[in-house]
């Protein structure tokens, strides 16, 4: 996970004119509650249960703070067949006149650029 600077609570707390990197402190503590909350829908049986975790954040110089997870399960919550994998990740942009609240989350935050037939210059 990643930290936003375009996260509400973090933008709330500017002031005009300034930016997330003028307040590494608010980036920080909206970053911390936002893993928190991640971290307790993993553990609260999200995909099983869960026997440990380690986490570790990085803070870069220039950059946003993010996360590495290592989440370890149950033995027989752990997944062994590739199908399984089928079925919890999906990877599919939402149609944008269905779901338009969903297509703009998906495109904004989770994209680090378009791709497909209506982006030529994508890598």
């Amino acid at each position: 996970m990643t930290a936003n600077p375009n996260w509400e609570e973090i933008q709330s707390a500017l002031l005009p004119g300034q930016t997330a990197s003028d307040h590494p402190d608010i980036v920080a503590r909206v970053f911390e509650q936002k893993k928190k909350a991640l971290l307790k829908e993993i553990i609260n049986s999200l995909f099983g249960n869960c026997v440990a975790k380690v986490d570790t954040n990085k803070f870069q110089k220039q950059g946003l703070p993010h996360i590495h997870i290592h989440i370890f399960f149950y033995s027989l919550d752990k997944i062994h067949d590739t199908n399984y994998v089928d079925i919890i990740v999906l990877a599919k942009i939402s149609d944008c006149n269905i779901y338009p609240v969903l297509y703009d989350v998906v495109t904004t935050v989770m994209m680090y650029g378009l791709c497909g037939d209506h982006f030529p210059n994508a890598c």
